[in-house]
C-alpha cells in the first residue's frame, strides 16, 4: 500500500473555511459554520503574529481546541506547528507543517475512538510520510518503528518493554524476506507473537498472553511446539518433522486462537503426519468437531451456542445423512443423501428465518410471524463431491412467495412465482441520507408475463405513495409513464415510443427529483437538472443547477446556488451566455454558437482554470491555463488554428519556455514541460524539430534530430556520464547502438530496420519469468548467442545458434531456438539503474 499522507483530510475534520473574518465564527460538531446557539465549536479572529496569523478555535465550553499559525486570517493554510487539544485540555495530536502540508514530526496522542489505541509519531518529508512509530508510555520503551520510501512501507523495527530491539523485517519487494515480525497487544502494549521468517514464508512463532505469560513456544532443536493456559498449565504438544526450512506437522495438536488472544478459534490434531481431527469455537464455545480418517472427513458433530449437540452429519453408503450446522450458520437435514429440512437463522440471531421442510420454504419474521412460504424444487450441489459436506443445496422456486433479507434483517426482497415463473417481484431499499435524518426505505415494484418479461414498474416515495408507473414494451424498452408527486396525484405523462411529455427522475434511493425534462416529438421544451452536493464533512444538499426554456430563458447556477449564467433561447439556440456544470465550462454564445468569453473553473466553481475567447465556435486570441491560481500556460489561436506564442510557466508563474506556432504548426523557440520529478525540453528552429531533451530521476535522454524521421538519442547519468546512445529513423533503431563505461565505448551493436546484424546489446526480458532482469543478445559472423542473467547480475541461461546452416526461416528459427526476436524496438533497449 502506498502511503502519501497529505493535510486533506485532517484539515476537513479539525477545520473550517470563511471569507475575510472580523467576527467570531461559529461551527457545529461537523464544523460546518453555524449560529451561535447551534455551535459546538468557535473561532475569535485571527491575530497577526509576524508574517502570519494566529488562529484559536475553542470549545463551546471556552476550552482551547486548537491553536496554530496560518498563511491567511480567514482559512487554516498552516505554517509551522498546530497543537489539538481535547475538552480536558490534555493534547489530542501535535502536527508540524510547511506551506498547509506535514513537514517534520507529528504526533498522535492516546485515542480511544481509533482502531490502534497507542500514541503515534509520524514523520514527513515533503507531505511525504517517511517514519512512524508506536509506543505505549514511553517512546524508548516497548514500540515498533514502520519505515516508508517514496510513501511505500518498506521496513518495520521491533522492540520489547526495556527498549531492546527484538527484531526486524524488510518489506520492500526487491529485497531478501528474511526476518522477524511482532504482533503486540494495545492498551497496554504487550508483545502477542513473534514470527520468524524465511524468504517470506513464516518458520516458527513464539507466543504470550495479555498478561505476559507464554502462549506458545517453538524448540527449534526438537522442532516441538507447546501451548499453554494464561496460568502457564500445558494444554497441548505439536511435534514437527522435517528441518526448519520444510517444517511438517506430525503428532499431537496445534491451537489457533481467536482474536481476543485467549479464546480457542481451531484445534487441529494429527497422528503420523495425518490429519485427523478439527474442532471449531465461535467465542470460545465449540460448535463443531470433525473426524478425518486418510485425510477426508467421515463425520461432523455440531453444537450451539449453549454447547448442546445440534447433531451429528456422516457419509452412510457414500450418501450423506444426519444434521449438520453449516459454516454459513445454517441447519441442513438430510436422510439417505436426500435434503429433507433446513433452517435459516436472521443475522446474528436465534430467531429463524425460513425452515426448509417436505419440498415448501415457511418465511418468518423476528417475532415468529409467519410471512409466506414457496413451494421449491432441491437439488443437492455437487461442487465438492468428495467431501463429506458437499456445496450445499439449490432450490428452484415452483410456488409462492420467495422473501430475501439484509444484514441489517430487514426485508428487502418479495418474489411471487407461479408454476415456476416469476410474475412479479418487490424489492425495498433502505437509505440514511444524513445522520440527522432517520432510515427511508423506497419500495419497486416490478410485473412480468408468462415469459418472464419486464411490462410494467412502479416505484414509491419513501411514504409509500406511487412515484412512478412504466409500461415496457416485452424485449424491447420503456413504452409509457406516469408521473405522481408524493400525496399520489399524477403529474405528468411521457410517451417514450414519440419522446413526448414530461418525464421526472429522481436520485437513486431518494425522494428528490434529479432532472424534469419536457419534450415534443424529441425535441426539448423545458429542463431543470438538479445535482447532490456533498460538503467537507460529506453532508449533502440538492441544489438546481440548470432551468431552461428552449423557447425563452434559461438560468445556470453553482453549486452554491448562485447564478452564474443566464441566456435567451429562440428556436432551442441560446444567446447569452451557459454553463455545463459537469465539465465546470461557461461560454458566451450567440445564435446557438460559442462567441465571446470562455472561464473553465476549478471543482470549487470559483477558481479560474482555463480562460480565453471564442469566435464562431473556434478558439482565437489567448488561452490561459491556471494551476491553483497560478498562470501555468498561456496558448495563442486564429480561428481555431494554433497561431502565435505558446508559453509555459513555473509554479511560482514564472516564464520558463516560449514556442512560436505558425499555420497550426511548431515553428520556432522552445516547449518546456514540468511535472514532479521530470523534465522536457523541445527545441524548434524554422520550422523543425532540432532536439528533445528529458530529465528523470535518474538520467538525462538527450535526443537530436538530422531530419523529421532521423535522429540520435544518446542517454547519460546524474554526472552527466554516457551511458547509451543509438540512432533511429522513422522511428525504428537503424545504426549503431553503443554502450559506455566512463564515457569510452564498452558494447557495440550494429542494427538496421530494427535487426540486430552484429555486435552486443542488451534487452529487457519478455516478462514470462520474474527472476530474469535481462539478457545480453550476441552476433558475429551469423551467429547468435544469447545470455540472460537476473538480478544481482548472476547468469540464468545462455544459448546460441548458428544461422548459416538453416536453411528455413530465420526469424522462426530464433524465436522457437532462443525465445527471442532479433526484432529490437527503443523500449526493448536495457540500461542497468
Amino acid at each position: 500500500m502506498t502511503y502519501r499522507f497529505i493535510t486533506f483530510l485532517i484539515l476537513i475534520i479539525y477545520t473550517g473555511t470563511a471569507n475575510a473574518q472580523s467576527d467570531t465564527l461559529w461551527f457545529d460538531n461537523k464544523w460546518v459554520e453555524t449560529s451561535k446557539e447551534k455551535a459546538a465549536f468557535y473561532r475569535p479572529p485571527a491575530k497577526k503574529k509576524g508574517s502570519l496569523y494566529r488562529i484559536k478555535d475553542y470549545y463551546i465550553d471556552g476550552s482551547l481546541q486548537m491553536a496554530g499559525l496560518s498563511k491567511y486570517p480567514d482559512s487554516t493554510h498552516f505554517e509551522g506547528k498546530a497543537i489539538w487539544y481535547k475538552k480536558d485540555g490534555s493534547k489530542f495530536q501535535e502536527l508540524s507543517f510547511k506551506s498547509n502540508q506535514l513537514e517534520g514530526v507529528c504526533t498522535y496522542y492516546y485515542n480511544e475512538q481509533s482502531f490502534r489505541r497507542t500514541p503515534r509519531e509520524e514523520t514527513y518529508k515533503d507531505g511525504i510520510l517517511t517514519k512512524v512509530v508506536y509506543w505505549d508510555k514511553d517512546k524508548d520503551g516497548i514500540r515498533f518503528e514502520k519505515y516508508y520510501e517514496n510513501g511505500e512501507h518498506i521496513k518495520s523495527v521491533y522492540f520489547n518493554a526495556k527498549g531492546t530491539e527484538i527484531g526486524s523485517y524488510d518489506f520492500s519487494g526487491s529485497r531478501s524476506k528474511n526476518g522477524v515480525i511482532v504482533d503486540y497487544y494495545s492498551n497496554p502494549m504487550q508483545i502477542e507473537e513473534i514470527k520468524v521468517l524465511k524468504n517470506g514464508y513464516e518458520l516458527y512463532s513464539n507466543s504470550f498472553y495479555h498478561n505476559g505469560q507464554t502462549r506458545s513456544v517453538f524448540d527449534t532443536i526438537q522442532l516441538k511446539e507447546t501451548f499453554f493456559d494464561d496460568k502457564g498449565h500445558e494444554i497441548g504438544k505439536l511435534q514437527y518433522s522435517g528441518t526448519l526450512d520444510h517444517l511438517k506437522y506430525e503428532d499431537g495438536k496445534r491451537i489457533e486462537f481467536d482474536s481476543d488472544g485467549i479464546s480457542f478459534k481451531r484445534v487441529i490434531e494429527y497422528k503420523d503426519g495425518v490429519q485427523t481431527r478439527i474442532k471449531k469455537f465461535t467465542k470460545g464455545q465449540l460448535t463443531r468437531d470433525e473426524f478425518y480418517k486418510n485425510n477426508k472427513s467421515y463425520k461432523i458433530v455440531s453444537y450451539d451456542q449453549e454447547g448442546k449437540q445440534i447433531g451429528s452429519f456422516q457419509q452412510i453408503n457414500e450418501k450423506p445423512h444426519g444434521t449438520l450446522l453449516k459454516n454459513n450458520g445454517d441447519i441442513v437435514t438430510y436422510d439417505n443423501g436426500i435434503l429433507v429440512k433446513a433452517i435459516k437463522h436472521y443475522y446474528k440471531s436465534k430467531a429463524k428465518f425460513c425452515v426448509l421442510e417436505n419440498s415448501t420454504l415457511t418465511y418468518y419474521d423476528l417475532s415468529g410471524n409467519i410471512l409466506g412460504s414457496l413451494v421449491i424444487k432441491v437439488a443437492q450441489d455437487s461442487y465438492y463431491p468428495e467431501r463429506l459436506e458437499s456445496g450445499g443445496y439449490s432450490t428452484t422456486p415452483i410456488e409462492g412467495t420467495l422473501f430475501e433479507k439484509d444484514y441489517q434483517n430487514r426485508i428487502v426482497l418479495k418474489a411471487l412465482f407461479e408454476k415456476g415463473v416469476k410474475t412479479q417481484e418487490i424489492t425495498f431499499d433502505c437509505v440514511k441520507e444524513s445522520s440527522q435524518e432517520a432510515v427511508k426505505c423506497f419500495q419497486k415494484t416490478e410485473i412480468y408475463n408468462e415469459k418472464e418479461q419486464l411490462v410494467k414498474q412502479i416505484t414509491y416515495f419513501s411514504n409509500g405513495h406511487k412515484r412512478s408507473e412504466i409500461t415496457y414494451k416485452p424485449g424491447s424498452g420503456k413504452r409509457a409513464g406516469l408521473f405522481f408527486d408524493e400525496t399520489g396525484q399524477q403529474i405528468s405523462e411521457y410517451d417514450y415510443s414519440t419522446k413526448t411529455g414530461t418525464e421526472y427522475k429522481y436520485f437513486d434511493n431518494s425522494d428528490l427529483i434529479k432532472e424534469i425534462s419536457q419534450r415534443e416529438n424529441g425535441v426539448f421544451v423545458k429542463q431543470k437538472i438538479y445535482q447532490k452536493i456533498y460538503d467537507k464533512q460529506f453532508s449533502q444538499k440538492i441544489v438546481l443547477r440548470e432551468e431552461i426554456d428552449f423557447n425563452g430563458e434559461a438560468e445556470f447556477y453553482s453549486k452554491q446556488g448562485e447564478l452564474i449564467a443566464k441566456a435567451t433561447f429562440v428556436e432551442g439556440k441560446a444567446t447569452g451566455s451557459v454553463y455545463e456544470y459537469k465539465s465546470h465550462r461557461k461560454v458566451e454564445v450567440n445564435n446557438g454558437v460559442k462567441n465571446g468569453n470562455y472561464i473553465q473553473f476549478e471543482r470549487d466553481e470559483k477558481t479560474i482554470k482555463e480562460k480565453g475567447y471564442y469566435l464562431n465556435d473556434e478558439k482565437h486570441g489567448t488561452f490561459t491555463i491556471y494551476r491553483d491560481g497560478i498562470k501555468k500556460k498561456e496558448e495563442s489561436y486564429e480561428a481555431g488554428d494554433k497561431e502565435g506564442y505558446f508559453i509555459n510557466y513555473d509554479k511560482k508563474g514564472n516564464e520558463i519556455s516560449r514556442l512560436l506556432y505558425k499555420n497550426n504548426k511548431p515553428y520556432e523557440g522552445k516547449e518546456i514541460q514540468k511535472g514532479g520529478i521530470q523534465y522536457k525540453e523541445k527545441v524548434y528552429k524554422a520550422g523543425k524539430l532540432i532536439s528533445i531533451v528529458k530529465l528523470l530521476e535518474k538520467h538525462k535522454i538527450e535526443t537530436l534530430f538530422s531530419s523529421h524521421n532521423t535522429s540520435k538519442t544518446t542517454i547519460y547519468d546524474n554526472k552527466n556520464q554516457k551511458l547509451l546512445s543509438y540512432h533511429k529513423t522513422d522511428n525504428q533503431l537503424d545504426g549503431e547502438v553503443i554502450y559506455y563505461q566512463k564515457n569510452k565505448p564498452k558494447y557495440t551493436a550494429l542494427i538496421t530496420d530494427g535487426v540486430l546484424n552484429e555486435g552486443d546489446v542488451f534487452v529487457k526480458p519478455d516478462g514470462y519469468y520474474k527472476e530474469e532482469m535481462y539478457s545480453k543478445l550476441s552476433k558475429k559472423d551469423n551467429i547468435l548467442a544469447i545470455e540472460t542473467y537476473n538480478k544481482k547480475g548472476e547468469l540464468l541461461y545462455n544459448a546460441s545458434i548458428n544461422l548459416n546452416l538453416y536453411a528455413t526461416n530465420e526469424n522462426n528459427i530464433i524465436r522457437y531456438k532462443l525465445r527471442i526476436s532479433q526484432r529490437i524496438s527503443e523500449l526493448k533497449l536495457y540500461l542497468e539503474e
